[in-house]
């Protein structure tokens, strides 16, 4: 069984409405991924990619208002955000357990410490490209490549 699909009609033309944006119009094409295991050398969304060994990884120095401070979150971390953010009647606030108050504190120590050395400068974190999608031409033969 072979399943092709389609987009569907838009609902209304978009350009008839805005006639200013016909200009800016350009083709799309929507993409269907599946699960599977791509090698370096197939197209794919979020599989390995091909790069040169002796390339760094792209990435970005300048100065973001969100600088990367390293600081991430266990699952556990999370589930205990979601936790203290939910609501309580008569303004409660959850008990926590002896493992969510030694993660509050580490994490409380952890804040004041990096809070007490100042921001990182934009060459202390760059910040790393991420990659979405590969696409070869042979998979994708509608793609235009720029030049």
């Amino acid at each position: 069984m072979s399943l092709v699909r389609t987009t569907p009609p838009r609902p209304v033309e978009v350009t008839a409405v805005f006639p200013e944006l016909a200009p800016l119009a350009r083709p799309a094409m929507r993409l269907h991924p599946r699960p599977g295991a791509p090698s370096v050398g197939d197209s794919s969304v979020g599989g390995p990619l091909l790069w040169p060994a002796e390339e760094t990884w792209l990435h970005c120095e300048g100065a973001h208002l969100h600088v990367d401070t390293g600081f991430r979150r266990s699952p556990t971390e999370v589930r205990l955000r979601r936790r203290l953010s939910r609501w309580c009647p008569e303004g409660r606030t959850p008990t926590l357990t002896s493992e969510e108050k030694a993660l509050e504190e580490r994490n409380a120590a952890w804040l004041a410490e990096r809070l007490e050395a100042g921001p990182p400068g934009p060459a202390e974190c760059p910040v790393p490209m991420l990659p979405v999608a590969q696409l070869f031409l042979r998979d994708v033969p509608l793609l235009q490549p720029p030049g």
